[in-house]
């Protein structure tokens, strides 16, 4: 009798897990909504600000909605909440509709750029889970990119320029180099006029080149105790902080660079035309 009903209970519970598929099968699948690119943009600079959260060092300038930056700082998110959502953003991309009233070029060149966003914020939050990637794939996740192999070989020629344009004296070459450009150290008590001197001389040679939104400026400030030489923080508005750390040597040909690569054309004009042409021009976040 215990066998008989253990066969009829069986039978039972196959016919129900039989009927139950059938009716699943005529079901249609539930997809998510397709999402517009410009919802992919929020949805990515929400992670962003999320995992800033986690990574202090992530976002260095912010100047979208507050609300945006308040619920990050109130609602923290976990790793793994992050990283589902930066996945599912990186699968929607390339279904994110058209937008016919843009030039095809510059909307692929959108689609292009913040797929690779995405999947730089998704490496980052792999590395903060404890993810080790070596330095080659770890630069291709964060800049799509890996550095190219140079043997000693490959740098005879320019080592060889070298010491015939330095100065002949003792030492090594690296010696008689440093040498030589201690010469042009500036002196501290000079550093900010002269970082002054050089953006704004970048700043003249820019504006040949660029029109420049009415209102772009900078602030400089000298600052001590970085692990960076020069540093652009932008403030939105048109505005850029640029710190230069005054505990490393500053020479002449030092001073330009920093000018041209924190200032003019470097990335306070990069910063400045992407506010202006494009969030504040075609409204993209």
């Amino acid at each position: 009798m215990n066998r008989r009903l253990t066969w009829i209970l069986a039978s039972l519970s196959l016919l129900l897990g039989l009927a139950i598929a059938g009716c699943a099968s005529e079901r249609p699948s539930v997809r998510p909504p397709q999402l517009t690119m410009d919802q992919i943009s929020e949805l990515y600079i929400k992670q962003a600000l999320a995992l800033g959260e986690h990574d202090p060092n992530l976002v260095d300038a912010y100047y979208g909605p507050k609300d945006w930056q308040a619920q990050a700082k109130t609602r923290k998110r976990t790793l793994i909440e992050i990283r589902n959502v930066l996945v599912r953003l990186y699968q929607d991309i390339d279904s994110a509709p058209t937008d016919t009233s843009i030039p095809p070029e510059l909307w692929n060149l959108r689609r292009r750029h913040l797929r690779n966003q995405i999947a730089a914020l998704e490496a980052r939050t792999r590395m903060l889970e404890g993810w080790k990637p070596s330095f080659d794939d770890e630069s291709l996740a964060l800049y799509d990119i890996s550095a190219p192999f140079y043997g000693q070989e490959d740098f005879k020629p320019m080592l060889a320029s070298l010491d015939r344009l330095l100065p002949r004296g003792n030492g090594t070459l690296t010696e008689r180099y440093n040498r030589y450009l201690e010469r042009f150290t500036v002196p501290p008590n000079r550093v900010e006029e002269v970082m002054r001197i050089a953006i704004g001389t970048a700043r003249e040679r820019t504006l040949q080149y660029f029109r420049l939104p009415e209102g772009e400026r900078f602030e400089l400030a000298l600052v001590k105790d970085k692990p960076w030489s020069a540093y652009n923080w932008y403030q939105g508005d048109f505005v850029s902080r640029i710190e230069i750390n005054t505990d490393q040597p500053l020479t002449v040909a030092r001073a330009l660079e920093l000018a041209a690569h924190e200032g003019y054309p470097g990335h306070h004009v990069f910063n400045v035309l992407i506010e202006d042409q494009l969030v504040r021009g075609r409204g993209w976040k």
